[in-house]
Order: C-alpha cells, then structure tokens, then sequence
C-alpha cells in the first residue's frame, strides 16, 4: 500500500486532482480524471481510508466542473486529448477517450455513496475484487 500512496503523495504535489500538469492532460479513463475517480474509489472500498474517498470527490468535482451544457439536452466534455495539438478539442464519446468513461467513473461514485456499489471493474483495474466485498 506504501507504493500507491508514494505515487498519490506525487499526484497531489502537483496540485492535482485541480490542476491539470503534462503528466495530467485529460478526462478521460484511458489517462485523465476519470480512471483517477475510479481509482481513489476502489482504494477507499478496498481499505476504507477516508483520504480515498475524498481524493474521488475532488476528482469528481473537477470532471462536473468541467462539463460543458449543450443547450439542456446533453453535456459534453470538451478536452484537448491530443498533447502534440493542445488547441485541437474533441469531443470524445467512447469508454476510453470520451463522455462514457466520465459518466460511467461519476456513476461509480455515486453508487459508491449510496452504498449500493456493484460495478463490474475493467480486467486491467488494479483492484478488482474491491467493488464486491
């Protein structure tokens, strides 16, 4: 457990979750906030520490900050995915690279909350039994 919290102490020396670095340049699950979210909760479902769950809050609350209202119909979030193209935004809506994987990680914190979490975690997710104890 050392290790995740030697990274995480590096995560938050940074300013992140809040601010975005070059290490940090996305939303999305593939490499952004949203596998941050997921992570921080399956660490605080694993081990209950409560500095897990409030690091997936603020995480959360930076990918809600950072919706984007399309007209009351839907929301968006606009992200530059590509760091060699800073100023090309997209509008990714895919698990990886777009809206689903931020929905899917706010979801998972909100049944998290509600104590009714039974998200079937990705293969490669670092804790995967930690949403079925």
């Amino acid at each position: 457990m050392a290790s995740n919290s030697s990274n995480i102490d590096g995560l938050e020396s940074l300013d992140a979750p809040e601010k975005q670095s070059a290490g940090l340049w996305s939303l999305y699950y593939c490499c952004g906030h949203a596998s941050l979210v997921q992570y921080f909760v399956g660490l605080y479902e694993k081990f209950g520490d409560r500095r897990w769950k409030d690091l997936a809050e603020r995480t959360a609350t930076v990918l809600l900050g950072s919706a984007e209202d399309l007209d009351g119909n839907a929301v968006d979030w606009p992200v530059s995915f590509f760091r060699l193209w800073p100023s090309r935004v997209t509008r990714g809506l895919g698990y990886y690279d777009g809206a689903a994987g931020i929905i899917v990680a706010l979801l998972h914190i909100y049944a998290s909350e509600k104590g009714a979490c039974a998200v079937d975690r990705l293969v490669d997710d670092p804790l995967p039994l930690a949403s079925r104890r």
